[in-house]
């Protein structure tokens, strides 16, 4: 048996291990709320009009059908969403969730939102938008919808997240690979904090029927305004 160079009495071995679970612990505090969204849902989420037979989850993470319904300009008749309450918003909270879609029918779309209720939200969608794939923050007060910024979307699989920094939300993307967020866009806050967050999909065609992966979804605390 080799002889370590630089053998480590036991002492050091075990201050090592609680060092690095410390370590842990200040990462994880991080996170407010944490699914990865596989094999099982997490406790906390309801559904909306939920459809027996269009979700499905496994090791990949969560699937849900592309659903027809909408919450444009008073449209109310959104189905097969996932809701969890919202920790009352303050500076640097934070809601992120990984998406692969490939929608194909106009204005098919999927992606998070912040829900005070129907007639007052913001959302981040992965679309179909005259013919183009892209990136579509959405600001709707008092059924009074306005796209705030769209961007082009590179690939099918997106790293969406919503933030509340310096009385404003900001939309934000991300590649899988990467670290960096990209902006989007941002608007003023709506006058009434959001209550909830949703993750699912908007205006799908019934056939064919297609499907979106959900994974990693979390609620947590980024840098506060200016920090970044």
């Amino acid at each position: 048996m080799t002889t370590p160079l630089f053998p480590c009495p036991p002492v050091s071995r075990l201050f090592h291990l609680l060092l690095l679970t410390a370590l842990a612990s200040l990462v994880a505090a991080d996170d407010l709320v944490a699914d990865p969204l596989v094999d099982s849902l997490a406790k906390g989420w309801t559904w909306r009009a939920e459809q027996a037979d269009g979700w499905r989850i496994d090791h990949r993470g969560l699937e849900l059908r592309s659903e027809p319904g909408n919450l444009w300009a008073g449209a109310k008749d959104v189905r097969g969403w996932l809701f969890r309450p919202l920790p009352t918003l303050r500076e640097g909270m934070a809601a992120e969730v990984t998406v692969t879609a490939d929608p194909q029918a106009a204005y098919e779309q999927a992606g998070v939102l912040w829900h005070l209720d129907d007639a007052n939200y913001v959302k981040l969608m992965q679309e179909r938008y005259v013919g183009k794939l892209v990136i579509n923050f959405v600001r709707e007060e008092a059924d009074q919808p306005k796209i705030v910024a769209m961007v082009p979307a590179e690939a099918e699989a997106v790293v969406l997240r919503l933030v509340a920094r310096g009385g404003r939300y900001e939309a934000q993307k991300r590649s899988v690979t990467a670290k960096e967020w990209v902006m989007v866009g941002s608007c003023p806050a709506l006058p009434k904090a959001p209550v909830q967050v949703g993750i699912g999909t908007m205006q799908g065609a019934k056939e064919p029927q297609r499907w979106v992966r959900f994974a990693d979804f979390r609620i947590t605390q980024v840098s506060p305004a200016g920090a970044e």
